[in-house]
């Protein structure tokens, strides 16, 4: 039993993050970083922070797990994010983009792009995405799927 297990800590903040508690898995994550700073960790704890609103902080550990492993498609969707939040809605479709590159089938970056595309004001875009998310709506989770609910509704309201 060791507190400071890195590989640990990590798993405990996947479970936290699972159940959304948040602070709890931001915890975790720093304290597996402390002594193993690995690409997967850095992306969860960017995913995490971008939960929480701390984006400067995510932006920068989502880029630097994609510097520590340029093939982890799920840091390129959570960099798509946290640039949408940040409104910079180019780089955040360029991001996205490059994660449906390593990973085609991913239905959630597609919806993040939908998302992007109606923030962005490209309703025809987005419209086209969500259509066919609708049709592979069941390879979403059930989050995902409210969240593509609310996207269709953000699209149709503008």
């Amino acid at each position: 039993r060791n507190p400071d297990h890195a590989f640990a800590n990590y798993i405990l903040g996947k479970l936290q993050s699972d159940r959304k508690e948040y602070t709890l898995a931001e915890n975790s994550f720093r304290k597996s970083l402390e002594s193993w700073r690995q690409p997967e960790i850095l992306n969860d704890l960017a995913y995490v922070l971008e939960k929480t609103g701390n984006i400067q902080e995510a932006e920068t550990l989502a880029r630097e797990a994609i510097l520590l492993d340029p093939r982890l498609h799920f840091a390129y969707d959570t960099l798509g994010v946290v640039l949408m939040r940040l409104n910079k809605f180019d780089e955040a479709k360029e991001s996205l983009e490059k994660a449906l590159s390593l990973s085609e089938d991913n239905m959630e970056v597609y919806l993040h792009l939908a998302e992007l595309h109606v923030l962005a004001n490209r309703k025809e875009q987005a419209q086209e995405i969500l259509n066919m998310l609708y049709e592979n709506r069941n390879k979403l989770s059930m989050d995902d799927q409210d969240k593509l609910n609310e996207v269709r509704k953000m699209a149709d309201s503008m």
